[in-house]
């Protein structure tokens, strides 16, 4: 019943991670081999961001949701997804229009300005960097990367470019085009 959304948490990887804990078993693999069951968002978060969508801009966040908590079965103990593993995770990755700088006036409006708008990405970080993702759409003349709308006149073409080869799969409400 929440309206007026500026953005959704599309994908929060502890919240993943423990929704995939079906049984002691699960907790045990997991624990020892978390990148097992990284699948990428929740199909139902997907659809309500699409629905979203359909009415107003809606900016997508990932988030690691990092505890660090040290979990005991038994004799075993673990330390299951520690801060240095899960800030390599999930990330929001951000287009400012201006060069953060240090100031932190500055670089907060330039942060809360990317994110109001939309700008930036939901990336998975454990399979490699992702430093260097771009996405821009151009039709007719005219161009636009996240955030932004394309005046769509004529054939659209998307381009794609990442750090490594990767498979690219482009979603419009909830189907792969």
């Amino acid at each position: 019943q929440v309206t007026g959304y500026a953005g959704i948490e599309l994908w929060n990887y502890m919240s993943e991670f423990k929704g995939s804990l079906r049984s002691k078993a699960h907790a045990v693999l997991y624990a020892f081999f978390p990148a097992l069951m990284a699948s990428g968002p929740y199909p139902e978060t997907l659809r309500q961001w699409d629905k979203l969508l359909q009415t107003q801009p809606v900016a997508a966040l990932g988030g690691s949701d990092a505890h660090g908590n040290t979990y005991h079965l038994g004799p075993l103990a673990r330390e299951v997804q520690p801060y240095d593993y899960l800030f390599r995770c999930v990330n929001t990755h951000l287009l400012s229009e201006e060069p953060l700088t240090g100031d932190v006036e500055h670089d907060r409006a330039a942060i809360y300005g990317a994110l109001r708008t939309g700008r930036g990405f939901v990336g998975y970080e454990r399979p490699g960097e992702i430093a260097g993702f771009t996405f821009l759409a151009r039709s007719e003349g005219s161009e636009a990367t996240m955030g932004e709308t394309l005046a769509m006149q004529g054939t659209v073409e998307f381009q794609v470019t990442g750090p490594r080869p990767a498979e690219i799969r482009l979603l419009r409400d909830g189907q792969e085009v």
